[in-house]
């Protein structure tokens, strides 16, 4: 991977965080990402009521089976957006044919086609193509869990209810769809019409198009964070830049004494070489760099009336009400719930408090850590020094251990974090 390239910056996030960013690329590529999956999902659904118009619940079924293959669209493309190259449409479709035929989609397709986490497994399965998936999967899916099940849920919540829309739409203006409706809260869905469910699998449909490029976007985010979590794409970079900012600095010194020395031998037409060689690397966006901000301020009532004009009157007010009839006492229900949450947690936290001594403190702190004696009577009486004297002695690996021990020390020593004997660093790092 060209990962100097990347149009992202790579480092470690947390994993919400990491949704937000696949969040900011779904916006961002959303048009061609889109279009991809309709070009294929619409003409299928064409033909579809025209060839079984009495079976719009069997093409729904079908059409939702078909979603781990249409998904891989986006993906491609968007794993191609992300290292510079511009989304191509019809470049992508022309891929189509080369993704169904790969093996990787017969997972999906099949004993995962129900899987929660689809979203983070997909990349590791299209792009990467390891031969034994599941131990890939060991790897990259701890710790993504959570939020890729949450935008699995939100996302089907969205596309229902976008889905719902059209129909209570026409509910407000005909009367018979109305009375239909009404009778599909009573008796279920199979009383409705077939051409009402046909608007129903077309809104759901529309609806899947429209959120399809966010949740493939998500999910290669919280991919792409994994990543440089376990293989330090972020340090990698960083090398990276180091080496062509010293490779800039050797020839800028290069070009400055080629200069002086024309200089002292060409005094009377001095040559401006080096001046506009400096103005170039300080324009340069190695020396710093730009960064645009936004946040979210309060305003008055009469700022927005100023800004916008007045308030459009709403229409269907009728369904505005039925729809806070229907979310009040689910809103109520929800703070009712996490009160309690709240309380069984402290409940259940608070047999675990205990209050020490200072001596039975210091009995706990650890002597050793990842095999490293930590106790102060083990480290010399200046570090710095130690440590300077070693390097000098072209001692490096020597010096950096005693740093790396000293401060572990002083973590547990002076700063008093408790650590236990047999802690990772992982978990000391999370612990500090």
């Amino acid at each position: 991977m060209k990962l100097d390239q990347v149009q992202v910056e790579l480092r470690p996030r947390r994993h919400a965080e990491a949704v937000d960013l696949g969040i900011r690329m779904g916006r961002r590529w959303w048009r061609p990402m889109a279009a991809s999956v309709a070009l294929i999902w619409l003409p299928i659904l064409v033909v579809s009521m025209l060839a079984f118009w009495e079976h719009p619940w069997r093409v729904a079924f079908i059409l939702w089976w078909l979603r781990p293959a249409i998904e891989r669209l986006p993906l491609s493309m968007l794993s191609k957006a992300i290292f510079g190259e511009k989304p191509n449409l019809a470049k992508t479709m022309g891929e189509f044919r080369q993704l169904l035929l790969d093996r990787t989609l017969l997972l999906p397709m099949t004993l995962l086609r129900i899987d929660p986490f689809r979203n983070v497994r997909a990349p590791m399965l299209q792009l990467e193509k390891p031969k034994r998936p599941s131990q890939r999967a060991k790897v990259l899916l701890p710790g993504t869990e959570g939020e890729a099940g949450s935008v699995l849920i939100m996302g089907l919540l969205a596309e229902w209810a976008l889905a719902f829309t059209p129909l209570l739409l026409l509910a407000s203006l005909f009367s018979p769809i109305a009375e239909q409706i009404e009778l599909m809260f009573d008796l279920g869905l199979g009383v409705l019409p077939v051409y009402i469910v046909w608007i129903l699998v077309g809104g759901w449909l529309l609806a899947a198009i429209a959120n399809t490029p966010f949740y493939v976007a998500i999910g290669f985010s919280l991919y792409l964070n994994r990543r440089t979590m376990l293989e330090g794409w972020d340090i990698e970079v960083q090398f990276r830049r180091m080496a062509a900012r010293a490779g800039r600095v050797a020839m800028i010194v290069m070009l400055m004494l080629a200069a002086s020395t024309v200089g002292f031998a060409q005094t009377e037409s001095p040559d401006p070489a080096p001046s506009d060689v400096i103005q170039e690397v300080l324009a340069d966006p190695v020396f710093g760099e730009e960064i645009k901000e936004m946040k979210w301020v309060f305003s008055s009532d009469d700022d927005e009336e100023d800004e916008s004009g007045p308030t459009p009157a709403v229409p269907l007010e009728g369904l505005g009400a039925i729809f806070a009839a229907v979310i009040e006492p689910i809103l109520w229900i929800v703070v009712i719930l996490v009160i309690i949450l709240f309380v069984v947690q402290i409940l259940s936290r608070a047999g675990s408090i205990s209050f020490a001594t200072g001596d039975e403190e210091e009995s706990k702190k650890p002597e050793r850590l990842f095999g490293l004696d930590v106790t102060e009577s083990s480290l010399p009486d200046d570090v710095v020094a130690e440590a300077r004297r070693l390097w000098s002695e072209g001692a490096a690996r020597a010096a950096i251990g005693l740093l790396y021990r000293a401060s572990i020390s002083r973590l547990v020593h002076r700063d008093g974090i408790e650590l236990a004997d047999s802690a990772t660093e992982t978990e000391c790092l999370k612990t500090v």
